[in-house]
């Protein structure tokens, strides 16, 4: 038995099923499964109840998987001992942000020390679990302003703690100059959705539209990363809503201002509650909120910060 198999039981049990397990661990489904079953056997009982709509732990498995999250997170108290004043690499889950990605970039080459960074894209939900689970030390998460309590919530339950980078930011409706959205100067969400848009196949994203009542045209495109979503937008056929940041604005596009403040949005750090930053990914944070310029609204209210 060691810190894996402690690490993935833990994650098996948040969420509450193998196969999310695995990609959230980036394994395949028979690595974690088969892992799980040998972990069992040497405990000489099962951890996990398994039934047709996933898992759910064994009176002894509570018992142990108590056990096991206390000592993992004194293990990460002792990482965090020694990874203070230390430099290595950065290991990040988040939203599939073009800015973000860019900004790692920029970090990158002016640091003078090369590391092998790993930044996995993928949903708000999906970053929680990965860094709930040990995959990732820090994640990012992206959402409406006035969706924080429930995504705050949805931290807690996985023992994270969150810190805001920036303040409330107004979201864009964007397409191609050859699309029928360049005779808007601003536009409402309502207007928006008569035309087939393109966006992330994202749980916390389509759960917030329909909390609003809202479906996109019959016609939408859902894909799973950022080529995909401006390859649409770039075809002409799709428009697309996103916050925009002055070096992403791209001359073959036009950006029109969302006029509805329910649409302006936050974005958070987050990490494990005993976890604490070493020097480095401190130095990475703090890069990204001086790179990051967003393009604000001249003509519309902020909305208080959150």
């Amino acid at each position: 038995m060691n810190f894996s198999h402690l690490r993935n039981a833990a994650a098996v049990a948040d969420c509450g099923s193998i196969n999310k397990a695995a990609a959230g661990l980036f394994v395949s489904q028979p690595c974690l499964s088969n892992s799980i079953k040998l972990l069992e056997k040497e405990l000489g009982f099962p951890i996990f109840q398994r039934s047709k709509t996933g898992v759910v732990p064994t009176p002894k498995g509570e018992e142990f998987l108590g056990i096991a999250k206390d000592i993992l997170k004194d293990y990460e108290r002792l990482e965090a001992l020694s990874a203070h004043q230390n430099r290595r690499p950065l290991s990040i889950a988040g939203y599939p942000l073009s800015y973000l990605a860019a900004s790692l970039l920029r970090f990158q080459k002016q640091d003078e020390q090369k590391f092998p960074d790993r930044h996995i894209e993928c949903g708000n939900l999906r970053a929680l679990d990965t860094v709930a689970s040990g995959a990732a030390r820090i994640g990012f998460v992206f959402f409406a302003c006035t969706e924080q309590p429930r995504l705050l919530e949805h931290a807690e339950k996985r023992g994270l703690k969150c810190e805001k980078l920036f303040s409330p930011i107004p979201m864009y409706a964007v397409a191609n100059r050859s699309h029928p959205l360049t005779k808007y100067k601003k536009i409402s969400f309502e207007e928006l959705i008569r035309y087939p848009l393109v966006a992330f196949s994202d749980h916390s994203t389509l759960t917030f539209l329909k909390k609003l009542g809202y479906q996109l045209h019959p016609a939408s495109l859902y894909v799973p990363d950022r080529r995909m979503l401006f390859d649409a937008v770039r075809s002409g056929e799709y428009a697309s809503m996103m916050t925009v940041t002055k070096r992403s604005l791209s001359q073959d596009l036009v950006y029109i201002p969302i006029d509805d403040e329910r649409f302006f949005m936050g974005i958070y750090c987050v990490m494990p509650k005993v976890y604490r930053m070493d020097a480095r990914e401190k130095a990475f944070l703090k890069f990204l909120k001086q790179d990051v310029k967003f393009l604000q609204t001249t003509d519309e209210k902020m909305p208080p910060e959150a």
